[in-house]
């Protein structure tokens, strides 16, 4: 890893410029001076692999992330789907509802017409026969008065 990418990298983690980054490393440099020549060679490949065990598990947690994002998009999208069926299903259900509702109303209409009409018939009938009784009673009456009164 290079004086550079060092430089970035701790600029991006503590989330400052580069300049704010390299005037921190520096300070490092001053202070931890005669301890680092102290250090072995093999910390900076040892603390490099550990930076770079943290990236990937960040990358790893991100494309983790995302895959879940997806996943909960996909299972959203399913139960709209799901959601949209069931409405149609409901308003399917409805309008065979109202189909059958609007089909027994035509049907008792019908079948009031129909008792209207029987109920005219009827009536007409009995018109006709009270008419002929009421006839055959007048006459009856007509012949006894005729009777009383010219005939005896």
């Amino acid at each position: 890893m290079n004086r550079a990418s060092v430089i970035a990298e701790l600029a991006r983690v503590l989330q400052v410029n580069e300049t704010e980054a390299e005037r921190l490393l520096r300070a490092f440099a001053q202070v931890l001076g005669p301890i680092a020549a102290e250090v072995p060679p093999y910390f900076e490949r040892y603390f490099e692999a550990q930076i770079q065990r943290v990236l990937q598990s960040l990358a790893d947690f991100k494309e983790d992330t995302n895959r879940r994002f997806e996943e909960v998009n996909r299972n959203f999208a399913a139960f709209r789907e799901d959601t949209n069926r069931r409405f149609e299903e409901v308003n399917r259900s409805l309008a065979e509802f109202k189909e059958d509702t609007n089909r027994r109303f035509e049907e008792v209409n019908r079948e009031i017409a129909n008792l209207r009409q029987e109920m005219e018939r009827r009536f007409d009938r009995m018109e006709r026969w009270v008419l002929g009784f009421m006839t055959l009673i007048l006459a009856a009456v007509l012949a006894g008065v005729f009777k009383l009164y010219f005939g005896g």
